[in-house]
């Protein structure tokens, strides 16, 4: 069985991670291919993967489509190879490959939430200006199936915050641009 790839992941995010988690300090500059060809190596070594935590699943009776909103890889399994990727049934070493590579599987021991906040941490330390997201409103009806608002309260930005909001931007470094989205 061989699953179709809709749209290749996204190398840079899975090596960092990797990287991070290997103890890799990204503070200092790294060349990209040593960093990738040590990732290459280390997923041909994983024994036992578990399912991204940021899969998300469309299933239908024929086909799966799987996207990965992290790696931002997706892909279309047959039943057989869905049920391989969530652990249901044995997968072999080739799928397996195919799976870390993209993104849509981790080694079983990778904590994907605590690497995903350490490398976020660190591309702020990094960042050259102040990103500001002002969401005017939570009430979306769109529903979304990849969306990060599931679960989250709707409700419109609260006016009486408007000065805190200024005075945080205020505070930050001046010579450094502020980007409000």
């Amino acid at each position: 069985m061989r699953m179709e790839t809709l749209m290749s992941g996204n190398e840079k995010i899975l090596v960092m991670l990797y990287a991070l988690a290997k103890g890799f300090d990204l503070s200092v500059p790294k060349n990209f291919a040593e960093l990738n060809e040590n990732f290459r190596a280390e997923i041909k070594s994983v024994a036992a993967v578990k399912m991204s935590v940021f899969n998300c699943c469309v299933e239908t009776p024929n086909k799966i489509i799987v996207y990965n909103t992290l790696y931002n890889a997706m892909a279309k399994l047959k039943p057989a190879e869905f049920l391989k990727l969530k652990g249901k049934q044995h997968c072999g070493r080739e799928l397996k490959q195919k799976f870390l590579s993209e993104g849509l599987c981790v080694p079983a021991t990778f904590d994907e939430r605590e690497n995903y906040r350490l490398w976020r941490m660190e591309a702020h330390k990094h960042r050259d200006h102040l990103s500001v997201n002002i969401t005017t409103t939570l009430k979306c009806n769109a529903r979304c199936p990849y969306c990060y608002e599931h679960g989250v309260k709707h409700v419109d930005f609260d006016e009486t915050k408007i000065d805190a909001l200024i005075e945080f931007i205020k505070q930050h470094k001046k010579d450094q641009p502020v980007k409000l989205n």
